[in-house]
């Protein structure tokens, strides 16, 4: 699986919602309100994310801003992988 079908895999699993488009994942702005990603949800992710792609998301990058869109969560995992 490429690493955009994961990111959206992991985001979709993280929710309490079962039926998500990825168009929807792609172009909103604000992941976490418009997925109501929760405080457990947010870990979910988090776990998720760490475990999937083999990174360790360091502590002080940990706040709702760095996941707020699919952009940014796609070049965390980059970044972190490099």
């Amino acid at each position: 699986m490429n690493k955009k079908k994961e990111i959206i895999k992991i985001i979709v699993s993280s929710t309490d919602k079962q039926h998500i488009y990825e168009d929807f994942i792609i172009n909103s702005n604000n992941l976490i309100e418009d997925l109501e990603i929760d405080s457990l949800h947010f870990i979910n992710l988090i776990v998720g994310l760490e475990e999937s792609f083999k990174i360790t998301i360091p502590d002080e990058i940990l706040v709702v801003d760095t996941f707020n869109t699919f952009d940014k969560i796609h070049s965390l995992i980059t970044q972190l992988q490099s």
